[in-house]
């Protein structure tokens, strides 16, 4: 019984220095005194290997609309008009996953992503990697029939 007693109380000390080491390196965290965010669990979701990352990817695969809405800076934005390559979008799936993943958004800040014509072929690519935890995109849904 004395050895069940001393295994246990190892097993607890190593448990409490694992905690104490992760939430050592999360100290310096950004967000560590917030409220909500600031909590270990919450605060381990935004680091990865001991570096701050991102909990969601904001990814502009295109830019191009025929739109004009009076809420969209479309008009004025003087970026030059074009679609995202499937290589770098491949490269932007395996930099994410290399730093933990996460969420990703093809919502573009400017555009239409209906009117990207690999949107099929990425979101399949990024249910594929399974550092991607959720998708996510945002749209008029004007080109919804194509």
């Amino acid at each position: 019984m004395q050895t069940i007693a001393m295994a246990l109380r190892d097993a607890a000390a190593s448990v409490k220095r694992l905690i104490d080491d992760a939430s050592a390196v999360l100290t310096d965290h950004p967000l560590r005194n917030h409220p909500v965010l600031g909590r270990g669990r919450y605060l381990r979701r935004l680091s990865h290997k001991g570096r701050h990352r991102p909990v969601m990817l904001i990814c502009e695969t295109v830019n191009i609309c025929n739109n004009d809405c009076i809420i969209c800076p479309y008009s004025v934005h003087s970026r030059s008009k074009g679609t995202m390559t499937m290589d770098l979008f491949e490269h932007l799936l395996n930099e994410y996953a290399a730093i933990g993943g996460g969420f990703l958004s093809l919502t573009p800040m400017v555009g239409e992503v209906f009117l990207d014509r690999w949107l099929g072929e990425r979101i399949a690519r990024a249910a594929a990697c399974p550092a991607i935890r959720g998708l996510s995109i945002t749209t008029n849904a004007t080109h919804a029939d194509r």
